[in-house]
């Protein structure tokens, strides 16, 4: 073997001596890890005691609690001992954030950050404290340690920021320019600064409420037999409510009586007679099927007239009186005949026209009578249960030889006009064929200036019945079809 082959296996020896050493350290590394693999490590679980916090402008530090898990073993780990804590961005709403991290034999493996959640508390106790026609005041529960409050309103639909107060003790706000009588919707949101920043709460919940009516005016209070007519000042409101009293501080009501929005009038009835009344008047607004009432006017004054001899008008009734006493039953007064009933109420221009209309019927709420022997055209509405007098009209009827058919009859067909050679009737309204008809007096051809007969009250017609040309036509204008016609 040569020299150079020699040296060759000599190193070759030595390079396998000084690797296996090596290869059986790796061996027992290999086996190290496997061993320590098999051991179960150490879990941690962190709980705070609270997790979510209000405002309140102190730190919020919530309680920390860690444990430690290994081998099937829970240990709670002691805060200062085992670990420590540190709180960060814990005092303004938001997220904050809880940093633990391990000592001692937990440095390498104890790192956690838990978070928590710091909000606005929600306005609450938001209400109305004091109403009027143009403005409200609200008020609500402080909150503590916020810089100001936000008041909003819904306007077109959309909740909209109408001001802003400064100062946690300020809960109130006055809002101005509103319009009478009408409802409005209010929320409130507290807010607190930190240099440029500011947080909000959210919406408190919503105030429903509304405006005053405004006040009204008395213009007018007009003394009547027994009554009082009050007019006033038409407002935005659902009605109104009338008082009368005989004492200027209404420490006793007389009359009382409420009237919708759509009259700005009221009677006021069963008074004393000759009596001075103080009265006012007020708006109100219905809202929620309750009513918000408007402040009251100012007093006026009138005295109720006493009952006079002759005509007079009670409660929309016509009464007259003789000798103090209401007529009842059936009277001539001036030469004409009226039927009053038990209490001394007009009822109709006859005994005979009142008890045909009290029996009648017809297809529409009217009817019309005719009296042919006193020539009166009386015309009824149905209300109330019973026929009430409308209209009453001097009419002429058939002559004796041409006589108006009595019977019971209904309108059936209308007309402009009618002509003969010599004369031109208007506005005619037909009852009984073609022939006999409700229509204005004779004129010239025509003409509506020219009578060619003007006269009424008599029996000169042809059969037909003569009424005054506004008259004949308030009945072509307004008495429908099918309208029942009683003759008498």
């Amino acid at each position: 073997m040569s020299r150079r082959k020699k040296l060759f296996v000599l190193l070759f020896i030595i390079f396998v001596m000084a690797a296996i050493p090596s290869f059986a350290f790796a061996e027992d590394v290999i086996a190290d890890d496997i061993e320590q693999e098999e051991t179960d490590p150490t879990v941690f679980s962190v709980a705070l005691s609270n997790d979510s916090f209000y405002y309140s402008g102190v730190e919020r530090i919530p309680i920390v609690t860690v444990t430690a898990s290994k081998d099937g073993q829970d240990t709670v780990l002691k805060k200062d001992n085992d670990f420590t804590v540190e709180y960060r961005n814990n005092k303004y709403p938001g997220t904050a954030k809880v940093i633990i991290k391990g000592l001692g034999e937990y440095e390498e493996s104890l790192n956690i950050t838990k978070n928590f959640k710091i909000s606005m508390r929600t306005v609450t106790g938001l209400k109305l404290k004091e109403r009027y026609a143009k403005r409200l005041k609200l008020t609500w529960t402080r909150s503590a340690a916020v810089s100001g409050y936000r008041i909003y309103q819904i306007k077109s639909g959309v909740w909209t920021c109408i001001a802003e107060v400064k100062g946690s003790s300020h809960n109130y706000y006055t809002v101005r320019n509103l319009k009478p009588a009408t409802s409005y919707s209010f929320a409130v949101k507290s807010y607190v600064l930190n240099g440029d920043k500011k947080y909000l709460s959210k919406l408190s919940a919503r105030l429903a409420t509304c405006t005053k009516p405004e006040p009204t005016r008395i213009t007018d209070v007009k003394g009547l037999v027994c009554a009082l007519k009050v007019t006033w000042e038409r407002r935005k409101c659902s009605g109104y409510e009338v008082w009368a009293s005989k004492y200027s501080d209404f420490r006793t009501i007389s009359r009382k009586k409420t009237v919708s929005s759509k009259y700005n009038y009221a009677h006021l009835y069963d008074l004393r007679k000759c009596q001075k009344y103080y009265v006012k008047v007020r708006p109100y607004y219905v809202r929620n099927g309750k009513k918000v009432y408007g402040n009251w006017s100012y007093n006026k004054t009138a005295t109720t007239k006493p009952i006079s001899a002759g005509w007079n008008t009670i409660k929309g009734y016509k009464y007259y009186y003789r000798y103090g006493y209401a007529l009842t039953g059936s009277n001539w007064i001036n030469g004409k005949p009226y039927y009053f009933d038990s209490t001394g109420k007009l009822r109709g221009a006859s005994y005979k026209m009142w008890m045909r209309a009290k029996n009648a019927s017809s297809a529409t709420n009217w009817l019309i009578v005719t009296d042919t022997e006193v020539n009166s055209t009386g015309i009824y509405y149905w209300t109330g249960g019973e026929w009430k007098l409308r209209k009453n009209y001097r009419c002429s009827t058939g002559a004796y030889d041409t006589p108006t058919p009595k019977g019971s009859y209904y309108i059936h067909s209308k007309g402009y006009y009618f002509s003969d050679e010599d004369y031109t009737c208007w506005y005619w309204s037909a009852f009984l064929g073609s022939e006999y008809l409700y229509h204005s007096v004779p004129y010239v051809t025509d003409s509506q200036k020219y009578f060619r007969d003007s006269r009424l009250g008599l029996n000169i017609s042809h059969g037909c019945v003569r009424l005054d040309i506004d008259h004949a036509k308030w009945i072509y204008d307004n008495i429908p079809y099918y309208t029942r016609v009683v003759i008498c």
